[in-house]
């Protein structure tokens, strides 16, 4: 059973502006720069039928920046983000293709504020349904579920920026699927909500040559019993893997697969940080530094962010829109990805 720690006595925005995790830790970057190690990058959407995708980075030393949106677009959705060779990479879907399809934005932010455009794989036709992405060793990995197919299908973007050809991932999955990604080493790991209404999330490993094996599952083993995963997210900070569920209960719940193989307890996030205020609506992670920084909207249109220690310590939920200013529209949902 995981033991449950105290949370630190630190006002409610600690998480936000006071704890660098390193007094060495890398100064924010040169105008012009791409991601530096030990910073956290944040995004959101605008509500439904807004526009935009605004985003905000958290320096090594714990301040924020303020919000901007890295473009204009219409009710965008499928966010997702991902740090790899030091770019930050935010992925997302739109409807200004329309009326013939929608469109998939994939770009490449800086520290000045700026993003630029690249190419994505060329079978991304019909709507998004579900997008996640990983890095492994250098290079992008893309899980994309499209509304008209309940199959996931993979993708590589390789250091030049050129994308493998797709692969369907051998997992069962449906319409109502949501996968949690991470780089381990130099082989993908995925594993899957529980789409069965059971207590366990099935778990696969891709190895660098392109082989798919299937792993044990994850025991999802809350303390309530009729509570079951709705959403997994993962990442790897050190020597251990962290899952985070998004529970039916609009909960979130958090274990550790230790470098044995074997997981914590999944318990309560609550339990450690505080009660975010209303029901959780999206729930994201990151490694930064030897950390797990798990970021979360609400349903009242909050942004919330903590920091778990490599000891176990949580910091308090503090409020992201409190030190960096609200965006013009939303928040919707929420990402989160640093190194």
């Amino acid at each position: 059973m995981l033991r449950r720690r105290d949370v630190l006595r630190l006002p409610a925005v600690a998480a936000l502006t006071t704890a660098a995790l390193s007094d060495a830790a890398p100064a924010h970057a040169e105008p012009g720069t791409l991601h530096v190690p030990g910073e956290v990058h944040l995004a959101t959407m605008g509500t439904a039928g807004a526009t935009g995708v605004a985003h905000t980075t958290r320096r090594a030393d714990g301040t924020w920046t303020g919000f901007s949106y890295t473009g204009t677009q219409h009710s965008p959705h499928a966010l997702v983000s991902a740090v790899v060779n030091d770019e930050q990479h935010l992925l997302f879907e739109d409807a200004s293709g329309l009326p013939n399809r929608p469109w998939l934005h994939h770009r490449i932010g800086r520290s000045d504020g700026s993003w630029s455009e690249v190419s994505g794989p060329p079978d991304s036709s019909g709507w998004t349904a579900y997008l996640a992405v990983a890095g492994v060793a250098g290079e992008l990995h893309r899980i994309r579920r499209s509304i008209d197919d309940a199959r996931l299908t993979h993708h590589v973007r390789h250091a030049d920026g050129t994308w493998s050809s797709a692969t369907i991932v051998p997992a069962a999955s449906t319409a109502n699927t949501d996968v949690g990604l991470a780089g381990v080493g130099g082989n993908l790991r995925l594993v899957i909500n529980d789409t069965a209404g059971g207590r366990v999330l099935p778990s696969y490993l891709r190895y660098p040559d392109g082989q798919w094996v299937q792993t044990s599952d994850v025991p999802f083993t809350p303390a309530a019993a009729e509570v079951t995963a709705v959403g997994v997210r993962l990442a790897q900070v050190g020597s251990e893997l962290h899952a985070v569920v998004y529970g039916s209960d609009r909960k979130v719940y958090h274990a550790v697969q230790r470098s044995t193989g074997e997981w914590t307890t999944f318990h309560d996030v609550a339990s450690q940080t505080g009660a975010p205020g209303s029901p959780v609506s999206g729930v994201s992670i990151t490694a930064s530094l030897g950390a797990l920084h798990l970021a979360v909207s609400t349903q009242d249109n909050r942004l919330l962010h903590t920091i778990r220690f490599a000891d176990g310590r949580w910091l308090p939920f503090g409020d992201v829109l409190a030190v960096t200013g609200s965006p013009a529209s939303g928040p919707f949902g929420v990402v989160i990805t640093g190194s």
